[in-house]
């Protein structure tokens, strides 16, 4: 959202400001250079072609704003999905169209919604200035904070997940050994019993011949 609103608000340069200050904070936490400059690049040209379309349309009425928010925020999933699917057909070897079904089709509704959002964000700035920005920007705040303390309580979770598993495999080793254990004492047992049975159809055979093969 505030990247399509700064695209919306400052043209081509505003989220590529934007996308450089993230990129220099990266840069600070030691992220992989080649994922950093990789996502600098395809989000400075999606919000890049962000702003174009914003540009093309030039809204004037707030219902024409709400609309060119739409067609922003389409436009920005439209090119951010062609850039990653690319880079994720050239990784993966699968084809782009089974990749854009499994992880990037139903996101196109959330898309629709970040436009509509960025342009009553522009709308809140430009009728009541700056204390709409902070106004209109709080539940949006809201919303990423939400999704990222649901991210971390997730990925907590899952490691939670992944330690009780590694605390398991070897009691389930165990347990695959102890199955196999009893699987052989039971076949030895099994042996034993027909060699008994076997033994005690001989002794009787031997002490009458008669019955003998009966």
């Amino acid at each position: 959202v505030p990247s399509i609103a700064l695209a919306m608000l400052f043209g081509p340069l505003g989220p590529i400001c934007a996308e450089a200050v993230i990129a220099a904070s990266r840069v600070v936490r030691r992220f992989p250079t080649i994922s950093l400059l990789a996502d600098f690049g395809m989000l400075s040209l999606t919000g890049a072609a962000t702003a174009g379309v914003w540009i093309a349309i030039a809204p004037q009425t707030h219902a024409a704003m709400f609309g060119g928010g739409a067609a922003a925020g389409m436009t920005s999933y439209a090119v951010n999905a062609l850039l990653m699917l690319g880079l994720m057909s050239a990784g993966s070897k699968l084809s782009p169209l089974r990749i854009w079904r499994e992880g990037w089709a139903w996101l196109w509704p959330h898309y629709l919604a970040f436009g509509l959002l960025a342009g009553g964000l522009v709308l809140a700035e430009s009728r009541i200035g700056g204390y709409g920005l902070v106004l209109f920007a709080l539940p949006v705040l809201m919303l990423w904070l939400g999704e990222r303390q649901y991210n971390n309580r997730s990925r907590a979770s899952v490691n939670e997940l992944r330690a009780k598993h590694d605390e398991l495999e070897p009691a389930n080793t165990s347990l695959r050994a102890l199955v196999d254990e009893k699987q052989a004492l039971v076949s030895r047992m099994h042996r034993s019993y027909l060699s008994t049975i076997t033994s005690l159809a001989r002794t009787i055979e031997a002490k009458d011949p008669y019955t003998g093969g009966h």
